[in-house]
């Protein structure tokens, strides 16, 4: 049994449905950003009690965290919540795991926010300097999942995911959704800096595969970078959503805010040597694949 935390929203939604018919999921959600495809049992990290934990997790023999939260400008105007639903929230899941003898758990952790504004490509071993509480928050998890490996002979891993867009991702607020739906609402796209900044856009059915890979190999634990290996300035996915949309955008620059990471993508060695893996979705067919979601979903 694996247990799912955060699962019903848009990458929970995406790998239970690739992957029900090889595993059998317990899907844990507080219904935030419920995706609306899945049933699922409530719970919410951060703030539910050790019992309620305990009870979500008897059974499991792995345990996916997706759950927090996620929005790093928000997380500099209240610090506070990266540290309850992200720290507070994980280490629980840890002690609970401990106590019920489930040997892996698997979380959702970030590159970028992690080793801050440093030269690309990122890899696992660049010096951690968040310039964001919702960096911080993450770099505390992959402190705590070391400490717990050592500590307690549980295998964890993190997965630092790069920008992951995709299918199932209509309440997912991060630049391709965001993008993809202001497009169909015909409102003006609004991006902050030059547009010059870049990002590691990674399909999210490239990255279902690799967490698969991780479900598969024992003994495994440590930090991975996860992402396409290739840097997209901001202009450049505009560039390509004009093309797949077939219209005109309205797009208007505004000033860069601060906790934003200027240049950001990942080297991916680790994970394509560790966990025989490989992204294999080129970028413009990945929007093509959102684009074409969302508009049936708007309809």
């Amino acid at each position: 049994m694996i247990s799912i935390i955060g699962g019903a929203g848009f990458i929970g939604t995406n790998i239970v449905r690739s992957l029900e018919k090889k595993y059998e999921f317990r899907v844990l959600d507080n219904g935030f950003n419920n995706s609306g495809y899945l049933e699922f049992e409530h719970l919410e990290i951060g703030t539910a009690s050790n019992d309620q934990i305990m009870n979500s997790l008897e059974g499991s023999d792995v345990v996916i965290n997706l759950a927090g939260h996620t929005r790093v400008l928000e997380s500099i105007e209240n610090p506070s919540l990266s540290f309850v639903y992200n720290v507070k929230g994980f280490f629980d899941i840890l002690m609970a795991s401990r106590e019920l003898g489930i040997k892996k758990v698997i979380n959702a952790s970030s590159g970028g926010a992690i080793v801050g504004d440093t030269t690309p490509p990122i890899d696992e071993s660049f010096l951690p300097k968040p310039i964001s509480p919702y960096g911080a928050s993450k770099l505390c998890n992959e402190a705590f999942s070391s400490a717990f490996s050592g500590s307690y002979d549980m295998d964890i891993i993190n997965l630092r995911f790069s920008n992951i867009y995709g299918k199932y991702c209509r309440n997912k607020e991060s630049a391709v959704a965001k993008f993809i739906k202001q497009i169909l609402n015909k409102e003006t796209i609004h991006v902050y800096g030059d547009g010059n900044q870049t990002r590691d856009f990674l399909f999210v059915e490239d990255l279902v595969d690799a967490l698969d890979c991780c479900l598969m190999k024992d003994q495994l634990r440590g930090v991975f970078q996860l992402g396409s290996g290739t840097p997209t300035s901001v202009n450049e996915l505009l560039e390509n959503l004009t093309k797949v949309s077939k219209k005109n955008l309205d797009i208007q620059y505004i000033s860069a805010k601060n906790g934003e990471i200027e240049q950001n993508y990942a080297n991916i060695g680790k994970a394509i040597r560790t966990l025989n893996w490989k992204p294999s979705t080129p970028l413009e067919f990945g929007i093509e694949q959102t684009y074409e979601y969302l508009a049936e979903s708007y309809k």
